[in-house]
C-alpha cells in the first residue's frame, strides 16, 4: 500500500499586488506541474495590462517553492526572463 507523500506541501492560492511597476504575482507550490501552470496563469495576466505597461516580464525564482512574476523595465517588451535568486546551501 501507497502511503501519501507528507513532504509535499499543497498549492497556495496565487496572490496578486500592485507595485510600481504593475502587477506582482506570488506563487507558493512544490508541485512542478502547479508552478508551471500558474506561472504561464501569472504571464497570461501580465501581458493583459501590457499595453498600460509596456515593458518585459520577469519571474524570479526566492525558493524551492516561491516565485515572483512581474513587469520589469530592464526587461525589453515582449520578452519574458527567468531568474534565480534562490541559492540552495549543502
Amino acid at each position: 500500500m501507497n502511503e501519501p507523500d507528507t513532504h509535499r506541501r499543497p498549492a497556495s492560492p496565487r496572490t496578486s499586488n500592485n507595485c510600481s511597476s504593475g502587477i506582482l504575482v506570488h506563487i507558493v507550490t512544490d508541485d512542478a506541474s502547479t508552478m508551471q501552470d500558474e506561472l504561464e496563469n501569472a504571464v497570461r495576466t501580465l501581458r493583459v495590462g501590457v499595453s498600460e505597461n509596456p515593458q518585459g516580464i520577469m519571474i524570479t525564482r526566492h525558493s524551492e517553492a516561491l516565485f515572483t512574476v512581474t513587469h520589469s523595465p530592464e526587461v525589453p517588451y515582449g520578452t519574458t526572463l527567468e531568474q534565480d535568486r534562490w541559492h540552495r546551501h549543502p
